[in-house]
């Protein structure tokens, strides 16, 4: 059997076949995939591969004590990318983070784009808050993952990402709602081809929404949900798109409270080629020319033609002349030949898409022979082939006639009396061979295949191609079967017989354990006997000894070949019991035992154990067990002549004290059993988790832990304790904060402890959690990984980034970014303090003041403020624990104001014609005063 490593590759759904052929007939053949049981039979079949396919088969040949393997390495070939993991929409609230993931398979790796309202994602522009990051999965897969760091109601929109490669791609979209007030992002124009299906999504942002609605601009009313233009929600669907849909369209949406948002979206309709059909003549021979017109009856220009052959471009060995005009491309022929058949694509691109139309170009060749036949001689039973292959267009269909008759001649061809052999179309023939290939074949070659045979090879063009050959089969030396085995009680007599076939003239000999039988010998007797298909021989012994037990050959041999068949003695007797059973080796599953036998052949064992005892914790078991054991080990033989034996015995129970006796037997009979053996099992690692684990916060920085012991059954020894290993997951923040990911483990002992508390954590973190039992051989399996959140504390720094501006004369605006804290928090808002620190000597009233203002959002608005004074501004941050520290103060002014009225205005006569006016400053003068305006009117003017 061939032992090197095959690599085969396959299409994923294809079908794949795996032939497991030995050199020699096998008693049975298994399958592994990748260790795992496959199956069993010659022939293993793995129909519509996908990715769990992949890896190393092994096939595993055995006949008795004899076994052969071969592997083969099975590949994925090119497939279009797959998605196995997807997000769902979601709605949030502004501020948080969130993260959107995907993963997809495909050969080569896909490429992942990430989309929003069908425009890709640009994690570079300024004042980003998006982060894409990729990895390769431990299964191959290419794993992508959309984070952003603080949401806003602009980010709400539908997100899609696309997996793609060469063979195609994938995609998945699913909406984000932020909560806040509706906003429609622009969208460049929408190009879609006529005459196809197209959906148009409304980008709008912003939740809740009550109601999405779509207008035609062109027709000034509604695009209602059904007819061939018709609309769904946020989808605008033209079913299909004709020409006549291009124009503008406006998307509105409105939320429940009566804000609204809309926006106008051009659609674009492109109409691509058409190509008028064309086909070649099905009459051309090789020498003769074709030409061939593609031309297209409609489509947007410019126009871009191309050929492929067979899907390719166009071999320039071929010698093809093309020429291309605006709205035709002209193929042209000079001189055909068999290698200018194939499928020829003419392909038409413009902006709106690329289309194909392909013609089959077949050049008819006479057949000629690529193999032609010639006189065989084979020997009997070995594979039989005769060669015969001839080529032409369309391919020459191959069959295979005999000579029938009475009398057939092996050098004449008079008469008619041939049958057609071989093939699926004629049957499968009076000689039962086929053909494959136009060879005519057999797996092991007949007396009746001999005879005179004709090979044709036709396809209709010119004359067909004829040939006779003769076929002789010549029979060598050889058995039906290639070993026997023969059974005696010891003093009895016995015969072993061959029948040798093969040509005459035959000859036989015997051999025992080696050495070729002295026919003097008064102990036994050869005798042959002439048939018609060979010569049977006959060895008897009179009586049978222990000596004669072993190993019998017949060989047989003539001018073609040589053979032998294997025969095997057993000379049996009763047995005796086994001897001085002892303790080889213990573990926790299994135990080795050892003993003495006499050199007797033919002996089976059997051994009967009873479990004596348990561990306190488990039920005591006094239940005997018989079996028979299996790959006894020959290690040595003693000074008297015994065989020191030993065997494994499987499927014993961990920490469990065992009684053994040992027993011999044979078709004769049973001996007694030994004395009994004692022996204990070794402990083992617990096999299952313990149960009903769960995990709460027990306050800022602790988890407590509570759970049941695992099976009793399962414990494979006794308890002493449970180990719950935790570990913080990766966060933005380990990183901002420059400190690493930490883990850490608690131990709770004794088996009876059921619960325990981790102190020391970080508050509002969350940790991955998993609790395991362990005894004096080590710790069990974790249980599946639990999650938990310690509670939240305060704020430890301020927030950053202040800044404060004038909006008028009454108001400020404070702006600010989260705090890059240590922790992560939940922030419930913002404490705004400010405080007046001086005002000018002319304002009237208080000289300072102190409020507090709560914000949601990363800004705020001071109201009520004085005109023209110096404010002192600092903010905190809070959570449902409290407020952090505040941040260091900043400083702005309010804008200045118009001033108040003059007081005390006063008017005196000073002459005839000039008047004196006096008056007060005003007493809210809001800024500094650079002028007075006075205004004059004559009375009764």
């Amino acid at each position: 059997m061939t032992e090197h490593k095959i690599k085969l590759v396959a299409d994923t759904g294809s079908t794949v076949r795996l032939n497991c052929s030995a050199s020699e007939p096998a008693a049975s053949t298994t399958w592994l995939h990748d260790g795992a049981a496959a199956g069993a039979g010659a022939e293993l079949v793995v129909r519509g591969v996908t990715r769990a396919h992949r890896g190393v088969y092994q096939c595993f040949a055995r006949r008795g004590r004899h076994a052969a393997q071969a592997a083969a390495e099975l590949r994925l070939g090119d497939s279009a990318p797959e998605l196995h993991y997807t997000f769902i929409e979601q709605a949030l609230r502004a501020g948080g983070g969130v993260s959107l993931r995907c993963a997809a398979s495909g050969s080569p790796a896909p490429r992942l784009l990430w989309l929003l309202d069908s425009q890709p994602l640009d994690q570079y522009r300024a004042q980003h808050r998006f982060f894409i990051s990729e990895e390769i999965s431990v299964n191959g897969d290419v794993v992508s993952t959309l984070n952003i760091s603080a949401v806003s109601p602009e980010d709400g929109g539908r997100y899609t990402c696309r997996a793609h490669n060469q063979l195609g791609h994938a995609e998945h979209s699913a909406r984000l709602n932020i909560y806040g007030p509706p906003s429609i992002r622009t969208l460049g124009p929408v190009r879609v081809v006529a005459g196809a299906n197209a959906t148009i999504f409304c980008p709008y942002a912003g939740y809740p929404i009550s109601s999405i609605s779509w207008w035609a601009r062109g027709a000034g009313r509604a695009v209602e949900g059904s007819g061939r233009v018709s609309a769904r929600g946020a989808e605008l669907r033209l079913s299909p798109a004709v020409a006549a849909d291009a124009g503008h369209y406006a998307c509105a949406v409105a939320a429940p409270g009566g804000a609204a948002a809309r926006r106008d979206i051009e659609i674009q309709v492109r109409n691509p080629p058409k190509i008028s059909p064309f086909m070649f003549s099905s009459e051309l021979t090789e020498g003769s020319s074709v030409q061939v017109l593609c031309g297209v009856s409609s489509g947007d220009k410019p126009m871009y033609f191309s050929w492929l052959k067979d899907g390719v471009p166009l071999p320039s060995n071929l010698q093809i002349e093309e020429k291309s005009l605006n709205e035709f491309s002209l193929l042209m022929f000079s001189d055909l030949t068999a290698r200018h058949s194939g499928d020829y694509t003419c392909r038409v691109t413009n902006h709106a898409a690329t289309v194909n139309y392909t013609a089959t170009l077949s050049v008819k060749v006479a057949p000629a022979w690529i193999i032609e036949p010639m006189d065989a001689a084979v020997l009997l039973g070995t594979p039989l082939a005769l060669q015969c292959a001839a080529k032409g267009y369309p391919v020459p269909k191959i069959k295979w006639y005999r000579q029938i008759g009475d009398s057939i001649s092996l050098s004449s061809d008079n008469g008619d009396h041939w049958e057609v052999v071989g093939g699926a179309e004629w049957g499968e023939g009076v000689i039962g061979v086929r053909t494959r290939n136009g060879s005519l074949t057999a797996p092991a070659a007949a007396r009746l295949h001999q005879g005179r045979y004709r090979c044709v090879a036709d396809n209709g063009v010119g004359p067909p191609l004829i040939k006779h050959i003769n076929l002789t089969i010549h029979e060598p030396a050889h058995f039906e079967e290639s070993s026997g085995n023969m059974s005696c009680v010891r003093g009895h007599s016995v015969s072993l017989t061959c029948h040798a076939l093969g040509d005459a003239p035959l000859a036989v000999h015997w051999t025992h354990s080696g050495t070729r039988l002295d026919l003097n010998s008064y102990r036994w007797t050869v005798s042959e006997v002439r048939t018609v298909d060979g010569l049977r021989s006959t060895l008897q012994l009179r009586a049978a000894e222990r000596i004669d037990a072993g190993e019998y050959r017949c060989h047989a041999h003539n001018q073609y070949g040589r053979s032998e068949l294997l025969l095997f003695l057993n000379v049996e007797e009763p047995p005796e019991a086994p001897r001085s059973v002892r303790l080889g080796g213990v573990g926790s599953r299994w135990v080795r035992i050892a003993w003495r036998a006499p050199p007797v052949r033919g002996l089976s064992y059997s051994a009967s154990y009873t479990a004596l005892h348990a561990l306190p914790t488990q039920d005591a078991k006094h239940v005997t067990t018989n079996l028979t054991l299996e790959s006894i080990a020959d290690e040595r033989a003693d000074s008297d002549g015994n065989h020191i034996l030993s065997a494994r015995l499987e499927s014993l129970h961990p920490a469990v004290a065992y009684s053994l006796r040992l027993a011999a037997a044979n078709h004769i009979g049973q001996s007694p059993q030994s004395d009994p053996l004692l022996f204990t099992t070794l402990e083992e690692a617990p096999s299952a988790s313990p149960q009903n684990v769960q995990v709460r916060s027990a306050g800022v920085g602790e988890l407590h832990v509570s759970w049941s012991a695992p099976p009793q059954d399962s414990w494979n020894g006794e308890l002493l304790g449970y180990v719950a290993s935790w570990r913080e997951l990766t966060r933005i923040d380990d990183e901002i904060a420059g400190e690493e990911r930490r883990t850490g483990s608690t131990t709770a002992p004794g088996w009876t402890s059921s619960d325990l508390t981790i102190n020391g954590l970080r508050s509002f973190s969350r940790y991955a959690l998993t609790l395991r039992a362990y005894n004096r051989a080590g710790a069990g399996p974790a249980t599946p990984t639990i999650y938990a959140t310690t509670a939240d504390g305060v704020p430890e720094v301020p927030p950053t980034a202040i800044v404060c501006e004038g909006l008028s004369s009454r108001s400020l605006r404070v702006r600010w970014a989260p705090p890059q804290a240590i922790h992560a928090h939940v922030l419930r808002g913002y404490d705004i303090q400010y405080a007046a620190l001086h005002f000018s000597p002319l304002w009237s009233g208080a000289m300072e003041s102190q409020t507090t203002r709560t914000g949601a959002n990363n800004e705020a608005t001071l109201q009520g403020l004085r005109a023209a004074t110096n404010y002192s501004v600092w903010v905190r941050a809070r959570t449902d624990r409290g407020l952090g520290p505040p941040s260091s103060p900043i400083y702005c002014s309010t804008r200045e104001d118009v001033p108040g009225v003059a007081e005390a205005v006063r008017a005196l006569a000073s002459s005839a014609d000039a008047v004196r006016v006096s008056w007060l400053a005003p007493t809210q003068r809001a800024g500094r005063l650079t002028h007075y305006t006075l205004y004059t009117r004559e009375l009764g003017k």
